[in-house]
């Protein structure tokens, strides 16, 4: 057995390997001693996330340099995959065989682990991989569901890291500084993570991550790659790429991405690149493509100042969220490598004063994760398995402790009567015992100086059959100067990287918050609302639904409850978080007795098409250009910048050739959510105002008085007992978000004004006056509604997105002329409103003209 547990950095392109130690044949950083980066045999440290078909049965997938460099066959190869981790997007690798993002992770990992394994001649059980740090819960399980394919050992919450986190861990190794409070910027191939995180003594704390998942080089790469299609066109060659139907556009644009991505390579070295290239692929007429165009830094730079100005957006926000001012951060380190490029650099510098420091970009990711790999216990897994405390590989020592645990597979304690025996090579040293009851075991071995020490550990079950069967290898070393390979244990904490919510009908409940160190759990309570016409023989359903910040992850059903329970009675939702990303929720009803349990690790997302989304987005704009209009300014400043920012966000994924259909089907799914709930029974929308019905309702209790004075028989209608319990029902109505109730109650209050009204002008001498102008304008208003309602009949008709808009429009208009004071100058602006605008699209919702009822606008 191996004592060897190694750190991965599994990049969106590129991956590395590395070991606690040094060991021949591989790279150790000059500024970063003690720790191993396991090379391929051509020294190059780090391996391309890049897979592809060989159609070879005995080894189907070629991993790394090769993968890549396969861009003459039929499919290209599988590149960026990381990228669309979550989804359900597939990578086509032969005339009838996908390949799925989480598959393309655990094939990248096998290969790094028989690397290491080859390099360092011996078996490696046990790994810690790195995530970003806004990787959301579905990618982290999918994460470490490829490890354990891949041939690992999972049973501990600490194999995965955070990118941030592993990179603050090899900072720990250059620093002796006790308290430290750093700024990591780390821009990698397909993310964006900036995060702040605190060093008090041993221990690293996440305060705040922020970032962005979709963001990183590669979209540095498709700028580049668009602008040599657009210089190429320029030139005279047909290149109208259509990538999600044509095979060979695909190969044709993976050939350019691997171009732009060597050039902006290059424009980090220099001020220049010539991209040079005799026949690069045919164009749509069959003639040869000949690449020979210049590209300089400057080009290049203004290129991708947005995204850059973004990230730097994203830095500030994070700041702020932390409570965090600039001066008391005392480092800024760069990770990733896109933090070559110099324009980063040079920004964090101009943005924040101070000057960033590289850190070995691209391995220190790795080894981060080696160190916290390092503090790991051995793991076999046999019939049993044995959990090893830590125990060093080498040791100045004449003794050492050998301790851990004994479980099942399943991790549940071993029957009774299990006996662990240990023994060293020359036979010199034996012991046994009965393991405790918990499974715990503890020895004291004496070592033989200055040699390999090997210790044979053997464990048997009551009949004394051999249930595992391994051994530990220990250099001892007299060397003074030796180091112990047992340092201090520096450990990072793990934080949620996004708030979960729970939907309610008043908006979003806030459960747990982004930032909580984990493992996390709380218990809220809320009340029981009933919607619809409710018999209490009926049996109700409660569904709960969590979101990911605004990223839906499922829901919790409660089922069988009986129809007379109360409204405001308690549910209690419950939500605990672990540290290796399971969400577990509960929802409790105590006075029916009854309960719901989910626990939420993956959410996979459909990744829809191009012409779908363009469709989706643009019914989503339409609904969105109605709705906002009925929406306050605070309503606006709450909801819109919210909503605006998805849509722009959609906007940019559907640009260029290589369209971001995950990210885009992403955004448009959270889009459809809020945009239906807006539409729906959302209190954003909740119409006519709450303060416009109280004035209405203030305005007929006016009238009601003074019909009843003018008329005796007035005060027998009760009309002031029915305005009071309309009020009682308008306010349950608003109190529940009931659009449709809130609606009627509205107009039997309007109707009620119009009663008494007419009551008072009958009383008048000489009979009826001209009508009032302001009771003209509810009239108008309450016909709106009719119009809007019959035309809400007719949602297929292909008019009715425009009758919606002019409702809108219309409606407005009223409200505006509603301020009027001056009768005489507001009775012309009616009659032209109801003439012009009004009555002809009543005429054309209805399919032909109406006759006018109670509205006389002559």
């Amino acid at each position: 057995m191996s004592n060897l547990i190694v750190g991965v950095d599994l990049g969106t392109t590129n991956s590395c390997i590395s070991i606690r130690g040094s060991h021949p044949d591989c790279y150790v950083a000059d500024n970063i001693p003690g720790f191993s980066v396991i090379t391929d045999r051509l020294k190059r440290k780090f391996t391309p996330s890049v897979l592809s078909y060989t159609g070879n049965p005995e080894k189907p997938y070629d991993i790394g340099y090769v993968a890549k460099g396969n861009i003459e066959g039929k499919y290209p190869p599988v590149m960026f995959a990381k990228r669309h981790l979550g989804s359900d997007k597939k990578f086509q690798l032969d005339d009838n065989l996908f390949i799925s993002p989480e598959e393309v992770s655990t094939e990248i990992l096998k290969y790094l682990k028989k690397m290491a394994e080859a390099k360092l001649n011996q078996k490696i059980e046990k790994s810690v991989v790195t995530v970003p740090a806004y990787f959301t819960f579905t990618q982290k399980n999918l994460t470490r569901k490829a490890i354990k394919e891949a041939g690992f050992i999972v049973d501990d919450e600490r194999c995965i890291l955070q990118e941030p986190v592993a990179a603050a861990l090899t900072y720990t190794q250059i620093t002796d500084t006790e308290s430290l409070r750093i700024m990591v910027y780390d821009l990698g191939g397909g993310t964006f993570d900036i995060t702040i995180l605190q060093k008090e003594g041993d221990l690293i704390e996440v305060v705040y991550p922020g970032g962005d998942h979709a963001l990183g080089g590669y979209e540095f790469d498709k700028l580049i790659a668009d602008y040599i299609i657009n210089m190429l066109q320029e030139t005279g060659y047909h290149l109208d790429f259509d990538l999600e139907n044509n095979i060979e556009d695909k190969m044709r644009y993976t050939k350019l991405l691997l171009e732009a991505e060597q050039a902006k390579i290059e424009l980090s070295h220099v001020q220049e690149v010539h991209l040079r290239k005799p026949s690069l692929f045919s164009d749509h007429n069959g003639e040869s493509v000949v690449l020979d165009m210049k590209l300089d830094r400057p080009t290049f730079e203004k290129m991708i100042s947005d995204k850059v100005d973004y990230t730097m957006e994203l830095c500030h926000q994070t700041l702020k969220s932390s409570n965090f001012k600039i001066d008391k951060i005392d480092k800024i380190i760069m990770v990733g490598g896109s933090t070559y490029i110099p324009l980063i650099s040079r920004r964090l510098k101009k943005e924040f004063g101070k000057e960033p420091q590289y850190l070995e970009p691209d391995l220190c990711v790795a080894i981060g994760a080696s160190i916290q790999a390092s503090q790991f216990g051995i793991v076999v897994e046999q019939d049993v398995r044995v959990k090893f405390d830590l125990i060093p590989t080498l040791t100045v020592s004449d003794k050492e402790i050998i301790s851990g645990k004994v479980t099942l597979l399943t991790g549940k304690p071993v029957e009774s009567d299990y006996t662990i025996e240990i023994e060293n090579q020359l036979k010199a040293f034996k012991e046994s015992s009965n393991i405790e009851e918990e499974g715990n075991f503890f020895f004291e071995v004496p070592l033989q100086e200055n040699c390999e020490n090997t210790i044979i550990i053997k464990v048997f079950d009551k009949n004394g059959i051999s249930k595992a069967d391994t051994e530990i290898k220990i250099i001892h070393s007299t060397d003074a100067n030796v180091e112990e390979t047992t340092t201090t244990e520096i450990t990072g904490t793990v934080n949620l990287p996004r708030a979960i919510f729970i939907k309610r009908e008043s908006g979003m409940t806030e459960l747990a918050p982004k930032g909580a160190q984990l493992p996390f759990e709380k218990r809220e309570e809320f009340n029981i609302v009933k919607k619809g016409n409710i018999s209490l023989d009926d049996e109700l359903e409660l569904n709960i639904q969590l979101f990911e910040e605004d990223l839906f992850l499922g829901d919790v059903t409660v089922t069988n409850i009986p129809g007379n329970i109360s409204d405001d009675d308690p549910v209690f939702v419950g939500i605990k978080v672990t540290p290796d990303f399971q969400i577990i929720v509960n929802a409790q009803l105590p006075t029916v007795k009854r309960e719901g349990k989910h626990v939420f690790s993956i959410n996979i997302e459909s990744v829809q098409s191009v012409d779908n989304l363009v469709k989706e987005f643009n019914n989503l704009m339409e609904d969105w250009e109605q709705l906002k209009m009925l929406l306050s300014q605070d309503e606006l400043a709450k909801i819109g910048v919210r909503i605006n920012r998805y849509f722009q966000r959609v906007e940019s994924c559907l640009k260029g050739v290589d369209k971001d259909t995950t990210e885009a089907s992403k955004v448009l799914s959270t889009l459809n959510i809020m945009i239906k709930d807006l539409k729906g029974k959302g209190p954003l929308i909740l119409q006519p105002s709450k303060e416009k019905f109280e004035k209405l309702c203030a305005e007929t209790r006016k009238m009601i008085s003074a019909a009843e004075q003018v008329d005796t028989t007035a005060s027998e209608m009760a009309m002031g007992r029915t305005l009071d319990a309309l009020i009682e029902q308008g306010k349950t109505a608003h109190s529940r978000r009931d659009q449709q109730a809130w609606k009627t109650i509205y107009r039997q209050v309007e109707e009620l004004y119009a009663k008494a009204a007419q009551i008072v002008d009958h009383s008048k001498p000489g009979g009826e006056l001209p009508p009032d102008p302001h009771q003209l304008l509810l009239s108008l208003a309450y016909l709106l509604n009719e119009m809007r309602e019959e035309a809400n009949q007719q949602q297929t008709h292909p008019y009715y997105a425009r009758w919606m808009k002019q409702i809108v429009e219309i409606q407005v208009e009223i409200q505006e002329l509603g301020k009027i004071t001056d009768n005489s100058a507001l009775m012309p602006k009616i009659q032209q409103l109801y003439s012009q605008k009004i009555a002809p699209l009543r005429d054309e919702i209805h399919g032909g003209p109406v006759e006018d009822k109670d509205i006389f606008l002559r």
